[in-house]
């Protein structure tokens, strides 16, 4: 079982590395259930591991998790990627470039919201160019009704924002 779970994490970090760029829980679930690697909640502890051992690094966005693999999850995939088949890493490999655009979508422009001291609700709005924030807006709404309508809206008008805020200040 233990070198199951090694090799589950080396599949986490493999992937993570070869995407460049967040990859949220679901994406990561997909991409293990789909190849029939390992169970969902095999996953779940694999990244919780991961997690705890500083391979990977959470980020929360509303209630979707993203991970990026650290600096540590970087040595130690350069150091052990040989212990994942040929076959394995293809197949990764092919998941990417199938899935490029639904994960680059998922996390060029993410927007979350928080309760303010104020009693309304503060949303962030970020655009992220290969994982390196370009633009961010903040501003407050008064309910977090307003707050989830405007993350939701976020994902359908950011490049339109940005392109006129960039006409409009050059």
């Amino acid at each position: 079982m233990t070198e199951a779970l090694t090799l589950y994490k080396l599949i986490v970090l493999y992937t993570l590395d070869k995407a460049r760029m967040p990859m949220t829980n679901a994406q990561i679930c997909d991409l293990m259930l789909d190849k029939e690697y390992t169970t969902y909640f095999r996953v779940q502890e694999v990244l919780s591991e991961m997690e705890e051992a500083h391979l990977i690094h959470p980020e929360k966005i509303r209630n979707v998790t993203q991970y990026t693999i650290t600096a540590e999850g970087e040595n130690t995939i350069d150091f052990f990627s040989h212990q994942i088949s040929a076959q394995i890493r293809e197949e990764i490999d092919e998941y990417l470039k199938d899935h490029a655009i639904e994960l680059r979508n998922t996390v060029s422009h993410p927007a979350d919201y928080d309760r303010n001291p104020y009693q309304e609700y503060t949303v962030n709005c970020r655009m992220l160019e290969k994982g390196q924030e370009i633009f961010a807006v903040s501003f407050s709404v008064p309910t977090e009704e307003a707050a989830k309508r405007a993350c939701e809206n976020w994902e359908k008008v950011h490049e339109e924002i940005y392109a006129d805020l960039l006409h409009k200040i050059l």
